[in-house]
């Protein structure tokens, strides 16, 4: 019997406006590392959740406004590695 250990959190990779980046989202495993995806370059805010955003409108500049103090803005490059430290936000209550 395989037991499924539950996500410590799940994170969105937000391409800001005018950036050429694409939306991603991955969960974060026990050991607090995120299964490596390719990320296209651009400019992104990294947004971390306990639970899923199902309904988070990214493509909605208005809508992300409410996120705008939250997570983290980083640049990506071609080839470049981040390590990021993240606090979890609380859908609803921080999008207010």
């Amino acid at each position: 019997m395989t037991l499924q250990t539950q996500p410590l959190a799940y994170v969105y990779c937000v391409p800001q406006p005018d950036s050429p980046g694409q939306f991603r989202q991955a969960s974060v495993s026990p050991d607090g590392k995120i299964t490596p995806q390719q990320i296209v370059p651009g400019v992104y805010r990294i947004l971390a959740f306990k639970h899923p955003q199902n309904d988070l409108e990214y493509r909605n500049a208005e809508a992300m406004r409410a996120y705008e103090s939250k997570g983290q803005l980083i640049r990506l490059v071609g080839g470049q590695t981040e390590h990021l430290r993240l606090q979890l936000s609380k859908a609803g209550e921080d999008a207010e």
